[in-house]
């Protein structure tokens, strides 16, 4: 729970979001939760339920920027941060080997950009690595 702040990527070359991407949305330099909406937030708006396999996500360098910049925790608004396929998991080893928190599946469609506060109750699992989780974006 705490402050966050929902960037709008967009313009994208490819479905890839690389370092640049992200430096120029400019978003506030204590960011420490940052949730990015892209295009593949049209799909939860439609009722989309086919599986897309060609979702935005994370470059590797880029997962190592988010790190450098001390983001404590990425959502993306698909479901995963990585490319369909990966097999080194390089995006996934990189934020979470530095302890960064990853939010997948996130419906940001009806979510503007801007600061938010945000509130993800996920669930006990015992020994588990990873749950289900409800996310509320709050904006003020």
């Amino acid at each position: 729970m705490g402050p966050a702040f929902v960037a709008e990527v967009d313009g994208l070359e490819g479905n890839t979001i690389q370092v640049y991407d992200l430096a120029r949305l400019h978003f506030p330099a204590n960011t420490r939760r940052l949730l990015l909406k892209t295009s593949n937030s049209e799909l939860w708006q439609c009722g989309y339920t086919d599986f897309e396999r060609d979702f935005i996500h994370l470059a590797p360098k880029t997962a190592e920027w988010l790190v450098k910049r001390k983001i404590g925790l990425i959502g993306m608004d698909y479901l995963s941060v990585e490319a369909y396929g990966a097999r080194e998991f390089r995006v996934h080893h990189a934020l979470l080997g530095a302890g960064v928190v990853i939010l997948e599946g996130l419906n940001l469609s009806r979510v503007p950009p801007g600061p938010c506060e945000l509130v993800c109750l996920p669930l006990k699992i015992e020994g588990s690595d990873a749950a289900p989780a409800r996310v509320l974006v709050i904006r003020s």
